[in-house]
Formats: C-alpha cells, sequence, structure tokens
C-alpha cells in the first residue's frame, strides 16, 4: 500500500541545474562500480571538499541506501581538503583520521570528485592510501581532455588505480567541457577553499557575510542538500529497476 501512495505522488523537482545534471554522469559512474558495490569493497567513501562535495553525497548517498536496504556494510562518507599535504604527513595522522569516520580494515576507499584537472590532490591522496596498504578506486563527474595523465599515460586509471569517469561534457563551455557547473557555484557545498595550505577548506558559515548575503547563502546551501536528497531518491528507484532483477 506503502509503495502504491509513494508511485502516485508527483516526482519532487530538483531547483537547480548544477544538480540536476549531475544525474547521467553519476549513472554512469554507478554502472561502471555497480558489481564492486555489491561485493561490499567499499570501506569508506572520501570526497574533497568545495565543489566535490556534492557529487560525493549524491553518489556516496545511493550507495549507502542501496547497502543500508540489502543489509549490508554501509560506508561512511567524509571530505578530505583538495590542498591535503599537510594533513598526509605524516602517514600516521591520515590513518587515524580515516579510522575516526569508520574506515573498514580490509575493504577499499572509494574517493570521489567533480573534476580532474591537473590531479595533483589525486595523487598525494593515492600515494598515501598506498604506503597504508590500502586499495583505491577514482570516480569523478568529468575529466578534462589532455590535462590529465597518470604515471602511464594509461587512460581509464590514475597512478595505476582505477579512474571511473562519469563522461560529463557541457557543449556551452568555452574552455572546461568537462567540468561541471557545481565547480563554479561553490556556495552550494557549504564550504570554501583557501590559499593557505595548513587550513585549506573551511565552512561557509565562518565567513564573513553581511545579514542579506549570509541569508542568501544559507538558503543556496539548504536547496542544494534538498536537491542532492531528491536525486539520491531518483537514482534510487532507477538503481533497483536496472540491478533488482539480477539479485
Amino acid at each position: 500500500m506503502h509503495e502504491q501512495i509513494e508511485q502516485l505522488m508527483p516526482e519532487k523537482e530538483i531547483r537547480h541545474v548544477e544538480v540536476a545534471e549531475l544525474e547521467m554522469s553519476s549513472k554512469k559512474i554507478i554502472e561502471q562500480i555497480q558489481d564492486r558495490i555489491e561485493r561490499e569493497e567499499y570501506g569508506i567513501i572520501i570526497g574533497d571538499d568545495a565543489s566535490g562535495r556534492i557529487p560525493t553525497l549524491i553518489i556516496g548517498g545511493l550507495i549507502r541506501k542501496v547497502m543500508k536496504i540489502e543489509g549490508k556494510l554501509v560506508p561512511n562518507i567524509t571530505f578530505v581538503p583538495g590542498k591535503i599535504d599537510i594533513l598526509l604527513n605524516p602517514i600516521d595522522e591520515f590513518r587515524e583520521f580515516i579510522n575516526k569516520f569508520g574506515y573498514k580494515d580490509g575493504k577499499k576507499v572509494l574517493i570521489i570528485t567533480d573534476t580532474v584537472l591537473s590531479g595533483e590532490s589525486l595523487r598525494t591522496i593515492i600515494k598515501c592510501l598506498r604506503k597504508m596498504s590500502i586499495e583505491v578506486d577514482v570516480a569523478t563527474i568529468g575529466l578534462e581532455d589532455g590535462l590529465y595523465y597518470d604515471d602511464t599515460h594509461h587512460a581509464g586509471s590514475v597512478m595505476g588505480v582505477d579512474l571511473f569517469s562519469g563522461g560529463y561534457v557541457n557543449v556551452n563551455n568555452v574552455g572546461l567541457k568537462h567540468t561541471p557547473r557545481i565547480y563554479d557555484n561553490k556556495d552550494m557545498s557549504g564550504v570554501y577553499k583557501l590559499e593557505n595550505k595548513a587550513q585549506s577548506s573551511r565552512r561557509l558559515k565562518d565567513r564573513v557575510f553581511d545579514s542579506s548575503e549570509g541569508d542568501r547563502v544559507q538558503a543556496l546551501i539548504g536547496e542544494a542538500r534538498k536537491d542532492v536528497e531528491i536525486l539520491v531518491d531518483k537514482l534510487f528507484k532507477w538503481y533497483q529497476e536496472k540491478y533488482g532483477e539480477q539479485k
């Protein structure tokens, strides 16, 4: 009865195009890692802060919902600032960091980002996890052509670990055609990046705003989080329809 009522209810609309346009790329990524999700390979999901936060909440949120419904291991989500050189030195600090957020020993780490440009922050975190003997997968909404290569120039991997791209393309973008619009609207994430490496991101609410600007940003953050919830629910229905019969 509950399912019948839910089917009759109109689907909620996503207000912001920056979130809505992530649907297709998120599906492509999920299709590539679906077998790994079902095998409970991921012990934690790590997103980069600022513009990578919303894609992480969408893809990570779907993974968590699927795992919870199926009674499987539900990986936690946490975020690491883009400039993480200070954080990752020494290795013990990063081990303590992921353990604090519930990393399950022996499992992989899934790193999610909005786009890969230079790949430098990915290289740092991958090197760190490798030293800890932890396997890594990387998922990115967009991948800029010609701007990033791994050590062997082998497409489909980053430093020898698997890279899953959502194949995002914005035909209206003159410059970065494979960078989603969420990159240009970082206020939605609720955090912002600093140039100081020792503290490379902070919450937006800690920034000095006048009252009207502060209200606008807080409203935007709230709307974006609701959009994420709507998209996760939409992706979950798609996932059940696509993969439900395989189980």
